[in-house]
This record gives C-alpha cells, sequence and structure tokens, in this order.
C-alpha cells in the first residue's frame, strides 16, 4: 500500500528538506504538514512529489 511521506513522516520529510536556516520551524511545521498533506494529496491519485528520503544511519545509508 503506498503511503505518502508528508502524511505518514512529516517531521523527516521536513528535516531533510528544509534549508539550514529554517530548521528551527521543522517541528512547528510538521504538525500542519500533516494536517494540509491529506488535503494535497488527490484521492486515488497518490502524491506527486518527486522528495525521496534517504537514512542518515543504519544499513541503508549513504557511506
Amino acid at each position: 500500500m503506498y503511503r505518502c511521506g508528508a502524511i505518514t513522516q512529516p517531521l523527516e520529510v521536513l528535516a531533510q528538506r528544509m534549508p539550514q536556516w529554517l530548521r528551527w520551524a521543522v517541528s512547528p511545521l510538521a504538525s500542519v504538514l500533516a494536517v494540509l498533506a491529506v488535503r494535497w494529496v488527490a484521492a486515488g491519485k497518490g502524491c506527486d512529489c518527486d522528495a525521496e528520503l534517504k537514512p542518515t544511519s543504519g544499513p541503508d545509508a549513504p557511506r
């Protein structure tokens, strides 16, 4: 089943995509993104965002 990261992991999406100087806003904006993303994602169409999260640690992290 498809899961949009902006809905399921808004904090992680924002943390990786926000510019460094806006990192202070990640936490407050995460809950806003989660609510808005549900409205933005068209029912039955999925998300059209091309952002891909890459793990920063663990077995799948880039080296």
